[in-house]
């Protein structure tokens, strides 16, 4: 099977992958547990990816060991590296496949090998280029969206991080980027936040292709815990026209602002305020209040005060309105 088809049974929540051999290896330098054993990738009916391996071959543990390090467990104590596995294996057609931050089930038993499970957060393959001479990104949605409309099956916009295309059917919504130097390794983060603020919507990508001239990563990843029904609004009313003249150049300049002010490992501020404002708008009135009223004291603290005494009169003001709003 190709690749592609493999990306098409993943979204058709399909996905099946059998190996006669996985390897689990503790993700410790030195003297790491190694787990070995015929095995197979499957999703459940919520698109959840698991993995379930028979180890035949058991490396640096027993049955003893594995369960008094799980009895070693301490609630509120960050798990270290030893309670993390990285897994490897080639499915049938020779592809090589990997997943990582593992924290694998193990049942064991006197008389049989032991078995190995666990979800996985993401699974990634490489594949030969995907995205002509350019370097590329692929990022594909299947929540449902109500984007501003456009003319034509393909939206092109111009954007700093390069050239970005939407298209969009009942099923997913299809993000690509491409440019002729090499992408920010920050790039798909960026367009998630600004697809969540444009749409005020709990979204994230669940495939996501990243491409070279010499080679294409493909990473399948396993849904997310979702907010509930929220009460927030999108910035701009997708029942006014405003948003239809205006909405993908918010989501520009949105994308443009975090993609030069963000941090390269995280949302920017203002992405996680508005995340977390939106999330207090699922529950009750007065727990809707008090999420809204620390994420708008959030955003009024990050408004910068400029040294010239004039411009530090008008954004006090500013940050005042905001406060009292």
């Amino acid at each position: 099977m190709s690749l592609d088809d493999h990306i098409d049974a993943f979204l058709d929540g399909r996905l099946v992958l059998e190996s006669a051999r996985m390897e689990l290896v503790q993700m410790v330098e030195d003297d790491p547990i190694i787990l070995r054993g015929p095995g197979r990738i499957h999703q459940d009916e919520t698109g959840t990816l698991s993995f379930e391996m028979t180890a035949s071959e058991v490396i640096n543990t027993d049955m003893i060991a594995w369960m008094n390090a799980g009895f070693r467990t301490q609630s509120g104590v960050v798990l270290g590296p030893e309670r993390h596995y990285r897994l490897t294996f080639t499915d049938a057609d020779g592809r090589p496949w990997r997943a990582e931050q593992i924290r694998p089930n193990g049942r064991w038993r006197y008389d049989a090998d032991p078995v190995m499970s666990d979800e996985l957060r993401l699974l990634r393959t490489d594949d030969p280029p995907r995205l002509d001479e350019r370097h590329g990104l692929r990022l594909l949605f299947l929540e449902k969206v109500d984007l501003p409309p456009w003319s034509g099956p393909v939206l092109d916009l111009p954007t700093t991080l390069g050239d970005l295309e939407i298209r969009k059917d009942d099923m997913r919504l299809d993000v690509r980027l491409a440019a002729q130097t090499p992408l920010r390794e920050d790039a798909a983060l960026r367009i998630e936040e600004a697809l969540r603020f444009l749409l005020a919507q709990d979204l994230s990508p669940r495939i996501l292709i990243s491409a070279t001239p010499s080679v294409s990563l493909c990473e399948m990843r396993s849904p997310q815990s979702r907010m509930g029904k929220t009460a927030l609004s999108k910035p701009l009313s997708s029942r006014h026209s405003e948003y239809f003249y205006h909405g993908w150049e918010l989501f520009i300049c949105y994308l443009d602002h975090v993609s030069a002010h963000g941090d390269r490992a995280f949302w920017h501020p203002i992405t996680y305020h508005l995340h977390n404002a939106a999330a207090a708008s699922g529950n009750s009135i007065d727990g809707w209040a008090i999420g809204v009223s620390v994420a708008v004291e959030g955003l009024a603290n990050l408004v910068e005060i400029p040294t010239d005494p004039a411009d530090r009169a008008t954004i006090k003001r500013l940050r005042s309105w905001i406060a009292a709003e």
